[in-house]
């Protein structure tokens, strides 16, 4: 026996996360405005609490799977790249430096292509074009590349574009 009264907790702009239900155990005695209004007060700080845990969980989600990431990409045994959309080198993991006998701040700023044979490089730069320009995903070639002292080794490249949070490549 008793009345109810029901509140609901969202976040701005979200849909309806929880449910607050007050009970009265007296028929006589309702909730009158005061107690509604600091139920209401209530029921935002709640929504506030539940939305800052849900936040922080995806950050550290977020945290876990860069640090995955980076385990993977330093660790790897075979060489990788990142490059901007012009194919510049941002990035590479210890596997490339030590192919191509370079070091990272040294290829860094370098186009990519540049580290191939004549031969290869158009091709290449090519198949980056169609990448970056939306008509395909991925590729994947031999191509010859020059290492810091001249030698020259094969490589497997597998380009694989990479998006942007916004969805830009």
């Amino acid at each position: 026996r008793g009345h109810v009264d029901d509140l609901r907790a969202a976040v701005p702009g979200e849909e309806v996360i929880g449910t607050l239900n007050v009970l009265s155990c007296s028929d006589d005695e309702r909730l009158n405005e005061d107690d509604r209004e600091t139920l209401e007060v209530l029921s935002v700080v709640l929504t506030a609490a539940v939305s800052r845990v849900a936040e922080f969980e995806a950050r550290r989600a977020q945290a876990q799977a860069i640090a995955r990431f980076r385990t993977l990409f330093d660790g790897a045994s075979i060489g990788i790249v990142r490059l901007d959309p012009e194919g510049a080198v941002v990035e590479v993991n210890p596997a490339l430096e030590h192919m191509l006998g370079a070091a990272a701040e040294d290829l860094v700023g370098s186009s990519f292509t540049a580290h191939l044979v004549a031969e290869h490089r158009e091709t290449v730069q090519e198949r980056l074009a169609e990448m970056m320009a939306g008509e395909c995903g991925s590729f994947q070639l031999e191509a010859r590349c020059m290492g810091r002292s001249g030698v020259l080794l094969w490589a497997l490249v597998r380009a694989v574009l990479e998006h942007r949070e916004d969805g830009s490549p």
